[in-house]
This record gives C-alpha cells, structure tokens and sequence, in this order.
C-alpha cells in the first residue's frame, strides 16, 4: 500500500480514544467513567487491535506497540473525571483505532459499536449520513488495506514469543509473575532508574497474559 494511501485509510478511519469513550457513554446512556470501567473489563480483547497515534494537522501516524490504553481508561475508571482527557503528546499526536477493527472488537461484546455518535463527534454539526457518504466517496480502500496495516503490528505470534521471552527473563530474576501487581511494581521502578517510565498498570496487564502465552506456546 503506498504512503498516500495509509494516510487517506488513517483519515477515514481513525477514532480517537476520546470520541469513542464518549460515544460509548452517549449510546449506552452512562457516565464516561462506567463506560471506562467497560473498556478495562474488555482490555484484552481490546489490546489486541493495532493501536496508532494520528495527529491530523500533520497527516501523520505511528504505531503504537504495546497499545497503552489500558492507562486511560483505568484513570477515566478511577478519577471519574466529568470530562474525558485523552490528551495529546507533546507532538499533538492522539492515540485511538481503526473503526473497521473496532467494529469487529464491540461485534464481539455484544454492545453496538456506536458509528453514528462517533461520525457526529468527529464531524459536529453535519449529517453522519453524509460525512460516512463524504468518505467514502474521496477514499476507497483496497480490501488489503487494513490488513496491511495491520501486518505492521504484532501479531498474536510475535507476542506470543515476546511475552515467552519476558517471562524467562522474569523467572532468571526472581520475579514472580504469577503475582503481576507486586511485580509490575519492582519492573516499573526499574522502568524508572532506566530513564523510560512504563505505568505499574499496563506492566501488570502485559504481565497478566503471560499465562496464556505460555500456555500457547506449549501446544
């Protein structure tokens, strides 16, 4: 797929996290922070779309592997803010997703993926009919499109192996990951004396699928 077309896919596609937070919540008649505390009991299932930051004024994504959603949405989940705070990074770039991918994760919670509140969200003030018409129109992507996107991603294998490879390195230290929340405390404190802070939380929720991985591999 060339450049262009990535970029064309991402704008035609692309749900921020805040848009799809709060249209989860507007759909299903919530607060965000229930919405939120939704997400988090679907992270696994979740964390495993490929996950990008987009910044629109640049035109410009990146991939982002391992996904760290599981940050905000436990924060959401917690604080119970009255505003969703999906901040941008320091580049202006804003994680989400691909709606295609999302529609096949809430295809299977059995929740509605709420197309309709995000295309208003996104688009303020016209016709989701039309802007949903609108891009379909300027951008028609070939049926390989999404795949190859997602092929730039991990895929269940390599995670697979590289959840297998933590695991041996944990078990050479000491470090119990059957236990992942006082764990995911030593290796974020060990994040931090490197210089490259990683949230306790996502470390323990990567932590907490290493008994499937392994699990896998064994087959």
């Amino acid at each position: 797929m060339r450049i262009a077309e990535e970029i064309a896919l991402m704008e035609a596609e692309f749900v921020p996290g805040d848009v799809l937070l709060t249209a989860v919540a507007e759909q299903e008649q919530v607060h965000a922070y229930q919405a939120a505390s939704w997400f988090v009991r679907h992270l696994t299932a979740l964390d495993e779309l490929p996950m990008f930051a987009f910044n629109r004024l640049l035109r410009d994504f990146r991939i982002i592997s391992p996904p760290w959603s599981s940050d905000v949405f436990h924060a959401v989940a917690d604080q119970r803010p009255d505003e969703v705070d999906w901040d941008e990074d320091q580049d202006g770039y804003i994680g989400g997703w691909l709606s295609p991918a999302l529609e096949d994760f809430f295809a299977g919670t059995g929740v509605k993926f709420p197309a309709a509140r995000v295309a208003a969200l996104l688009n303020p003030g016209q016709d989701p009919g039309a802007v949903a018409s609108t891009i379909a129109e300027t951008f028609q992507p070939s049926p390989q499109s999404l795949e190859a996107l997602r092929a730039e991603t991990l895929s269940t294998k390599e995670r697979t192996t590289l959840l297998t490879i933590i695991a041996a390195i944990a078990e050479e230290a000491k470090i119990q990951i059957l236990t992942p929340s006082k764990s995911a405390e030593l290796i974020a404190g060990l994040t931090v004396a490197m210089g490259t802070p990683v949230a306790k939380r996502t470390i323990e929720e990567h932590l907490k699928k290493i008994p499937d991985a392994l699990e896998r591999r064994a087959r």
